[in-house]
């Protein structure tokens, strides 16, 4: 009695399809079409290309909130500390930042790439005190500190998204 391994296979497999007219031993397929599937996130290449972060300090900005997240989450449903306390992790992450960027623009400079080290430094500068700025106005306005309206609290914002758009214009 012959085992299962031993029948030959009666699955047949199909013929490649062949065009008319042609070569018996040549078949011309299509080629397959890569299937692209829209993605609505930004990658890591592009946000340190438009924002001119580096990963670290894009890292440490999501540390940064997500404690000033739980600080805020606490404060919103215990009415816990002060709004300064509560922005305090943004603070230190801003701080930690300039560190970084200081110590990465005198890198730069030691080794002779001025006109980058000069960019780079200008664009870090701009992009961290603007940011510096929103905070300490909108935890002024929150505090009852300060008399401004909202559209002044937001106008370092409204910058710093008009220079990253001039940004990523001259990148492309």
């Amino acid at each position: 009695r012959p085992r299962a391994d031993d029948r030959p296979s009666r699955v047949r497999h199909p013929d490649p399809p062949q065009l008319v007219g042609a070569h018996p031993r040549v078949s011309v397929r299509a080629p397959r079409r890569r299937q692209v599937t829209p993605v609505m996130f930004f990658t890591v290449r592009e946000l340190v290309q438009w924002l001119g972060l580096t990963v670290f300090e894009i890292w440490v900005n999501l540390v940064a909130v997500t404690f000033f997240t739980v600080a805020l989450a606490v404060k919103v449903e215990t009415g816990w500390g002060s709004w300064w306390l509560v922005f305090a992790p943004l603070f230190a992450g801003d701080a930690l930042n300039a560190y970084f960027c200081t110590i990465v623009f005198i890198r730069m400079h030691l080794e002779g790439m001025y006109k980058v080290a000069l960019m780079r430094g200008v664009w870090s500068l701009s992009f961290l005190l603007l940011l510096f700025v929103f905070k300490f106005l909108l935890c002024k306005k929150l505090s009852g500190q300060s008399g401004l309206v909202y559209s002044e609290v937001m106008s370092p914002i409204f910058i710093l998204l008009q220079l990253i758009l001039i940004r990523a214009c001259q990148l492309h």
